[in-house]
């Protein structure tokens, strides 16, 4: 268990973070990296690190904030002065201020997944005193979102093609940039919820609570990612351009053909809060990458 981000001054600095710049120059075919326990996301450990095959997962898992934004999850209805009194002596015992944990974690997740500007706004209001009066998260990014993103898909592929020198860049890059687009589609599509969660003290902070929110998401389940598609075709400098565009063109089909193939998913997101405060999170930004993973590999607890 990690030291989770402690409350003032020091939590503005994430706020910058949360939406901050996204890798342009990848290493797409590194293989030093081990696989971390399948059937939970990375949302609650440091330090995980992933299998070669997993490599470009990662690395596009990066570039999935770019959805159209569903439905706001609803606020919590008015109560009559009386019960919000006393609510909110009661409130001032636990941690949350007023939200379960369960709330919180679909907040992040919708923000996270869905890349939703209204459940953004709403988090931002929550979790502002624990930032200093400052926001988690940049609206303005996140409504921006789709042209920035749009510069992200380039960059990268350009990364990646400098990767295979025999490719033409002028052919495959049009078709590699929509593969992952609809991989971005097909994730953000996904749908997550949080199921229940756990309480129990932090262990490094006296009187901070931390909790284990359980969750599930139903996600389009393709066969395989991308980087495995590539290392079928031999070693990138021996890759052509004819093979290039299959292995891209085939992974952009399997997104579209993937139709009602779903499978379901468990993660968790550890919250983190105080008497009276609200639940925190530094994990947010790992449910991209657990759902990715979720969709280009089946881990052993997938239905």
């Amino acid at each position: 268990m990690f030291k989770p981000l402690s409350p003032g001054p020091a939590n503005a600095a994430r706020a910058s973070s949360i939406h901050g710049p996204c890798p342009t120059s990848p290493d797409p075919f590194a293989t030093t990296r081990a696989t971390p326990r399948a059937g939970t996301s990375n949302s609650h450990r440091k330090g995980s690190t992933m299998s070669p095959n997993r490599i470009l997962n990662t690395a596009l898992a990066a570039l999935l904030i770019c959805a159209v934004a569903p439905p706001s999850i609803a606020a919590p209805a008015g109560k009559s002065a009386k019960s919000a009194k006393a609510k909110a002596k009661k409130a001032a015992k636990v941690p949350g201020a007023g939200l379960k944990p369960e709330q919180v974690a679909d907040m992040y997740i919708q923000v996270m997944l869905k890349n939703d500007v209204e459940t953004a706004k709403r988090l931002n209001d929550y979790v502002r005193p624990e930032f200093s009066g400052e926001d988690q998260f940049d609206i303005a990014t996140l409504e921006q979102s789709q042209q920035s993103f749009q510069t992200q898909y380039s960059q990268f592929a350009d990364g990646l093609l400098a990767e295979m020198p025999k490719v033409s860049a002028k052919k495959a890059k049009p078709v590699l940039v929509s593969a992952m687009q609809a991989q971005s589609a097909a994730a953000s599509g996904s749908e997550c919820r949080a199921l229940s969660s756990k309480t129990h003290p932090n262990e490094y902070i006296q009187g901070q609570q931390i909790a284990e929110v359980t969750y599930e998401c139903r996600v389009p389940a393709i066969d395989g990612g991308l980087q495995q598609r590539l290392e079928s075709k031999g070693a990138p400098k021996s890759i052509k351009t004819k093979v290039a565009l299959e292995v891209f063109t085939g992974y952009q089909k399997a997104f579209a053909s993937a139709g009602g193939n779903t499978r379901t998913i468990n993660g968790t997101m550890s919250l983190y809060g105080f008497p009276g405060k609200p639940w925190l999170t530094n994990g947010a930004d790992q449910i991209l990458q657990f759902v990715t993973d979720g969709m280009l590999e089946t881990p052993p607890s997938a239905d």
